[in-house]
């Protein structure tokens, strides 16, 4: 298995697992039933965001040219861009940046809650 097969399948892996392992905290706030305030931070979702980013810029990263290294496959360019996007969407994710643009959280467990669309 060469350098950059390993490398994929450790940064797709990274990328993947907070969407199954969830390490943070989550709070809301009711106020006469209806959602006032809701916060959310994965530290899963950051640190496998970072590291599936930093994984996909190593695996990019062109050889020194000293280094007698084979060529890059082709592959491996789209490959990156993919995990690029994946590592910032767990960044984003984990942040808590998600309700804000969407409303709605559905990760708290049983708990989903959306806001209420503002009409106005």
């Amino acid at each position: 298995m060469t350098r950059h097969v390993k490398l994929a399948i450790w940064a797709a892996v990274l990328g993947l697992l907070p969407f199954v392992v969830f390490l943070g905290v989550t709070s809301h706030q009711l106020h006469n039933g209806e959602l006032v305030a809701y916060s959310y931070l994965n530290f899963a979702a950051i640190a496998g965001g970072g590291a599936t980013v930093a994984v996909a810029v190593a695996m990019a990263r062109r050889p020194y040219l000293g280094e007698l290294r084979p060529p890059r496959p082709g592959w491996v360019l789209p490959v990156c861009a993919v995990l690029i996007v994946l590592g910032a969407v767990q960044l984003v994710r984990g942040a808590g940046f998600f309700p804000m643009i969407l409303g709605c959280e559905t990760e708290s467990g049983t708990m989903g809650f959306c806001r209420p669309a503002v009409v106005g």
